[in-house]
């Protein structure tokens, strides 16, 4: 499994239940291969978009220190919240 292939899983894992059609979506390529940024895109509540912009090398390095699963739940409770 590539690094982006486990990025990709840990978001739609905290984020398939709250947004609905879900995409993540790979922008750019840098000299690696590896996308330039993540864009987040999904619908919730009645009708609103969600979509939200990464840099990929950001995602990697809070992945490296194990923060990636927890600031997505953050990003899960901010959109349930902006949502009630």
């Amino acid at each position: 499994m590539t690094r982006y292939d486990q990025i990709k899983e840990l978001i739609e894992f905290n984020l398939n239940t709250t947004l609905t059609g879900l995409e993540v979506i790979r922008g750019g390529v840098n000299d690696e291969g590896e996308p330039m940024t993540i864009t987040i895109e999904g619908k919730y509540g009645f009708g609103k978009t969600y979509s939200l912009v990464y840099e990929y090398d950001w995602l990697k390095e809070k992945q490296d220190d194990g923060e990636l699963s927890r600031h997505l739940l953050e990003v899960r409770e901010s959109i349930i919240t902006e949502n009630n």
